[in-house]
């Protein structure tokens, strides 16, 4: 386990949801992920008393997502996790689950394949990658660096290298991005459809229910204007021997099986657009999810689903001598 994960364990998540149901709270939270500070400066930067900035950063530290140290004579704020992992099965079953899982963290700007037709771009943490509504600024090496990405049409394809794990089957496969739709400035009421193809196969639609901005996202720089997009919805495409569920919802009864994902040495994702709604794409340093784009691979839990296949296989003591056993 990552030890920049705060679990939140069952009786700890009232206390963690009342300190997060802040506006103020979660814009501290926000500039201390930047660089620590003392609750002066805090105060200072958000324009409040110094009294208001002590109480929240108390309420903060109450539900662990703050730590204040001693510095000299000042006590500084910081933020000890990186990551809040919600835990609802029980430390054992989710460290089981964890230790049977692969995950990648993609960039945003890591696709292999791409198509955008205006209005297009990409943002960095501090500016601008290359012209706005600009295609070949999507080639651009500076691409990788992307915290923003939106287009109005079009779509974005990412590709891995299947996870070498011979002795274990893929059980099932999430995909976890942060998305919007796209509308110029931003709208919340801007409705598009979003399609998801994994491995060349179309598994399913998320509707995006609009392009979210009028606040700041709890990530977003303060150079990028409120008037333009702020954050979007985090969103996991999971397919499972059942099918395939977004934000756990069955969209489609494309299973683990049909994207043949224990079949080929790679892996790709495709997310697309084909009518005009578009879509944001958020990376890290963007939004409310300081993520990249994760796919988790979950493993078969035993060795089982191989033994089997090795007594089915026409070459059965070669594979064996292959695989060591």
């Amino acid at each position: 386990m990552d030890t920049n994960d705060m679990i939140i364990s069952k009786g700890n998540i009232k206390a963690v949801a009342s300190a997060l149901a802040s506006q103020t709270r979660l814009d501290i939270i926000n500039m201390l992920s930047k660089k620590n500070m003392n609750v002066t400066e805090i105060s200072s930067a958000m324009n409040i008393p110094v009294s208001s900035a002590i109480s929240a950063v108390r309420k903060l530290e109450e539900a662990g997502l703050v730590r204040t140290d001693i510095d000299g004579r000042k006590k500084v704020c910081s933020i000890p996790y990186k990551t809040l992992v919600l835990e609802l099965n029980g430390k054992k079953t989710f460290q089981k689950e964890r230790e049977n899982a692969i995950t990648y963290n993609i960039p945003i700007g890591g696709y292999c394949e791409y198509h955008a037709v205006p209005s297009c771009g990409l943002v960095g943490n501090r500016n601008f990658i290359g012209e706005l509504d600009n295609e070949e600024c999507f080639a651009s090496p500076d691409r990788i660096n992307a915290c923003l990405i939106w287009l109005r049409k079009g779509f974005l394809k990412y590709r891995v290298v299947k996870p070498m794990n011979q002795r274990r089957n893929i059980q099932s496969v999430s995909i976890s991005l942060e998305i919007c739709s796209e509308f110029p400035g931003y709208n919340n009421n801007f409705v598009s459809n979003i399609d998801y193809y994994v491995n060349g196969k179309f598994v399913g639609t998320w509707v995006a229910q609009g392009d979210y901005g009028g606040r700041y996202g709890i990530f977003t720089p303060r150079w990028w204007s409120l008037s333009n997009t702020q954050f979007g919805n985090l969103v996991t495409c999971c397919i499972t021997k059942e099918g395939t569920f977004l934000n756990a919802e069955k969209v489609s009864d494309v299973n683990i099986e049909s994207i043949e994902v224990n079949e080929k040495d790679d892996f790709d994702v495709k997310i697309e657009t084909q009518g005009t709604g578009g879509f944001n794409i958020f990376g890290r340093n963007f939004g409310d999810y300081d993520q990249d784009i994760i796919i988790r691979f979950n493993l078969s839990t035993d060795l089982d689903d191989m033994e089997t296949s090795l007594e089915e296989n026409d070459n059965d003591k070669d594979v064996r001598k292959h695989f060591g056993s």
